[in-house]
């Protein structure tokens, strides 16, 4: 006969198993949204504004106060095994350019080279029309051969329940900042930084800047509720986030040199080879510090397979050995 304890226990287990579940269906609900949102085409390149960088889906310039427009990613959401399914940038294979020509003769022509990324090192491979070959088990493919590959996954900030949550007031008083900016130096790659802030008047974020003014300003709001992009006047669901990021930073170090890139979106939403090229573009922002400072990456990236990701791998790779990484953890209910 069960003790009165043991089911109570069970119970217990029972509550948080269905809460796991209801937590997973909410993110592949979001999930499936974002990939309908993003369909193939919807987005357009906007040729008269131009492209910074070199990845084909990094952000595009725009005049400011218009907003810079959503990167044309296509999405689609991928499985394999028993894992929950990721978002990745359709058809698309990244894999180091040391590996390259091997990984072609793997592929055998239902992926092809398609230019190089960060700063060369990682070589983009797309799908051609008449494969079959889907891309997990592409990646299959390369990880059995022993070829270091992986999809050109999606980084999401509201991916899993954040997107439910809003700020909530608080009553305590933040006093005043500094408006020294002698400390070390911190990079932080996320959405942007408010082109508002010089007109707050509590200090946390002065001298705080854009490594780019024309790329790496946060438009705020870009697109509306259904996708579309058009600004409905309301803050899109990523919009702030590396804003409010570098206010956390001035509050536990009111002299840090705080400096901004832009590799959101402001759904919170990037691909790998996006962020990957942003971390490229902050690795020469300590070119003047003596090769010393902070990285911040509040962000994360699920992949397909467990595997790090090869692009964000070789994009870290080239930062000067005395910069030190901080990124998220415990980012999807489970850490």
């Amino acid at each position: 006969m069960r003790s009165l304890t043991n089911d109570s226990e069970r119970r217990k287990h029972q509550c948080r198993k269905l809460d796991e579940l209801r937590a997973t269906a909410v993110r592949i609900a979001l999930l499936r949204r974002l990939e309908r949102q993003r369909q193939h085409g919807q987005h357009e390149r906007d040729t008269e504004t131009g492209v910074i960088g070199t990845a084909e889906d990094t952000i595009r310039r725009g005049p400011r106060g218009t907003g810079m427009p959503r990167p044309p990613l296509d999405l689609v959401l991928e499985r394999r095994s028993d894992r929950d399914p990721v978002l990745v940038v359709r058809d698309e294979l990244l894999v180091a350019t040391a590996d390259a020509e091997a990984a072609a003769g793997t592929l055998d022509g239902h992926y092809v080279r398609d230019g190089q990324i960060v700063n060369g090192n990682v070589t983009r491979f797309v799908r051609q029309q008449d494969s079959h070959l889907s891309t997990p088990d592409a990646v299959f493919r390369l990880r059995y051969d022993g070829i270091g590959g992986s999809a050109n996954h999606v980084a999401m900030l509201g991916g899993t329940e954040k997107g439910a949550a809003t700020p909530e007031p608080t009553e305590q008083p933040l006093g005043n900042g500094t408006t020294s900016s002698d400390g070390a130096r911190v990079v932080i790659v996320d959405t942007g930084l408010d082109a508002g802030v010089g007109d707050r008047d509590d200090r946390w974020l002065d001298g705080v800047a854009a490594a780019d003014t024309d790329v790496d300003v946060d438009p705020l709001d870009v697109v509306n509720a259904s996708g579309d992009l058009v600004a409905d006047g309301l803050l899109d669901l990523g919009a702030g986030h590396g804003t409010f990021v570098a206010g956390i930073v001035r509050q536990v170090a009111p002299a840090a040199d705080v400096r901004m890139v832009r590799a959101l979106d402001t759904d919170g939403v990037s691909s790998e080879q996006s962020i990957a090229e942003a971390i490229c573009r902050a690795a020469a922002l300590f070119d003047d510090t003596g090769g010393r400072g902070v990285l911040n990456l509040s962000l994360g990236i699920e992949t397909i397979d467990g595997y790090e990701p090869v692009a964000l791998r070789l994009a870290l790779a080239q930062l000067p050995p005395e910069v030190l990484v901080v990124a998220a953890a415990g980012n999807a209910r489970s850490g």
